[in-house]
C-alpha cells in the first residue's frame, strides 16, 4: 500500500537503450519484509534528442526527472552526486524476456550506492496493461494492473528532503503533509478502457553479483545553470 518504508538499495546498475538513452535500474528492498521495488529512471536522452541529462524551457535548463530522482537518492543516502558514482562491471542476475528466465548479464554497477539506506515514500499506482496493436504501439488493452513507484525519497535518519538540507532545517516538513495525502490512496493512472486501435490489430533479478572491475562512466557532466529540482 502507499505510504512511507524504510529501504536499502539492493541494487544500482546502468542499461542503456537502443536509442541510446541511458537509465538507471534501481532495487530498493523494503527493510520489514525484504519486498522489492524495481524501477528504471531515465537519467540521459537517447541520440536524437543530443544524449543530454536536462532538457530546455522557456530559455532554461531542467535536469531530467529521472535524473533529479537518482540524484536526490544519491544525495540522501550516501552524500554524493550521481556524476561522482563510480561504475564497476558486475554479472548480475537479470530477468531476459526473449529467454523467459533470468540470466548472467555484465553491467555497470554503482556499488557506492548498494546497502545504502532511504526512506522511500512510495505509492500504490493502478496503471493500464498495455497490448501491442498492428502499427506496433503499445495501447491500453481495457484491462488494468496495480503497481508501486517511489514517488519521494527522505534521508533515512530525520526525514528531510535535499531542499531542507540545502535549507539548513533540521525538522522535515514536508514528510508529515507526503504521509498525510498518500497513506493507504492508491493512486489511478489508467484509461482502462481498450484502445479502438486493438480491434485491427529491463525485470528484475535474484541481485547475485560476482566481483568485477572499474569502468568508463556513460554519465555526462553535470550541465551548467541547470534550474534545481523542485
Amino acid at each position: 500500500e502507499s505510504g512511507l518504508y524504510e529501504c536499502s538499495v539492493e541494487m544500482a546498475y546502468v542499461r542503456q537503450a537502443a536509442s541510446g538513452a541511458i537509465g538507471v535500474v534501481i532495487w530498493l528492498k523494503e527493510l520489514q519484509s525484504d519486498r522489492r521495488v524495481t524501477e528504471t529512471h531515465w537519467v540521459q536522452s537517447g541520440n536524437a534528442k543530443g544524449n543530454k541529462n536536462y532538457y530546455e524551457r522557456n530559455g532554461k535548463k531542467h535536469f531530467l526527472p529521472g535524473y533529479n530522482h537518482v540524484n536526490a537518492l544519491a544525495r540522501l543516502s550516501i552524500g554524493e552526486d550521481l556524476p561522482n558514482l563510480v561504475e564497476e562491471n558486475k554479472i548480475v542476475k537479470i530477468y531476459d524476456f526473449a529467454q523467459g528466465k533470468e540470466v548472467d548479464t555484465e553491467v555497470p554497477v554503482l556499488t557506492a550506492l548498494l546497502g545504502a539506506r532511504i526512506k522511500a515514500g512510495i505509492l500504490k499506482e493502478t496503471v493500464d496493461k498495455n497490448e501491442e496493436n498492428a502499427a506496433g504501439d503499445y495501447v491500453p488493452s481495457g484491462q488494468t494492473r496495480d503497481q508501486n513507484v517511489v514517488d519521494k525519497f527522505f534521508r533515512a535518519a530525520d526525514g528531510l528532503t535535499q531542499a531542507e538540507i540545502e535549507a539548513g532545517l533540521t525538522e522535515g516538513a514536508f514528510i508529515g503533509p507526503w504521509e498525510a495525502k498518500h497513506q493507504g490512496v492508491t493512486k489511478n493512472s489508467a484509461v482502462g478502457v481498450r484502445d479502438a486501435s486493438l480491434a485491427s490489430a529491463g525485470a528484475a533479478g535474484s541481485g547475485q553479483v560476482a566481483a568485477g572491475a572499474p569502468t568508463e562512466s556513460l554519465f555526462k557532466t553535470k550541465a551548467p545553470d541547470v534550474a534545481p529540482a523542485a
